[in-house]
Parts: structure tokens; C-alpha cells; sequence
């Protein structure tokens, strides 16, 4: 898998997915896959991004701290659009 291009997420001109796939490459892809997890930005949508976590994240009981305390803590920070961050189906 290819990496893809560093996003500035300040960069007005880049949209709120580029931004929020920047902030997940950035800040928060090693972390998770440094446990042998992987997440995938899927949408963004009134406020709420929807990933997926896969790898030994898929059956990790913590999961739900990891998206909630560790990623959506992270995007909100980050990113005042974002206002939630929920698995997608």
C-alpha cells in the first residue's frame, strides 16, 4: 500500500475529508497499527466521521475506547467540523 500525500490540515482549500484523512495519517494511523490494528476513514457526514477498524482491532475488547478516548478525541481536537467519530456499518 502506497502512502498517500501529507494533507496540511490548516489548508483552507483542502476539503474536510482530505483534512480529516490527514489528521488520521499524521496523528493517529501509527497508534493504532503499532498494536496490529488498522483504521479506514470511510465518510464524513453532518459532523460525524464513520471508519473501520480492522486487525486485532476488530476483536479487542477496548475498541470502543480506542475510537471514542483515542480517535475521536483526537479529530475533535484537531478538527472543529468534527463532532463525533462512530464505526461504520
Amino acid at each position: 500500500m502506497s502512502a498517500s500525500p501529507t494533507i496540511d490540515v490548516f489548508d483552507s482549500s483542502a476539503t474536510i475529508e482530505e483534512r480529516i484523512q490527514g489528521v488520521i495519517d499524521r496523528d493517529i494511523r501509527s497508534y493504532i497499527e503499532r498494536d496490529g490494528g488498522t483504521l479506514h476513514f470511510v465518510k464524513f457526514e453532518s459532523g460525524i466521521v464513520y471508519v473501520t477498524m480492522s486487525g486485532t482491532c476488530k476483536t479487542c475488547s477496548a475498541v470502543t475506547i480506542t475510537l471514542k478516548a483515542g480517535v475521536e478525541r483526537h479529530l475533535r481536537r484537531a478538527l472543529r467540523e468534527v463532532k463525533e467519530v462512530r464505526l461504520a456499518e
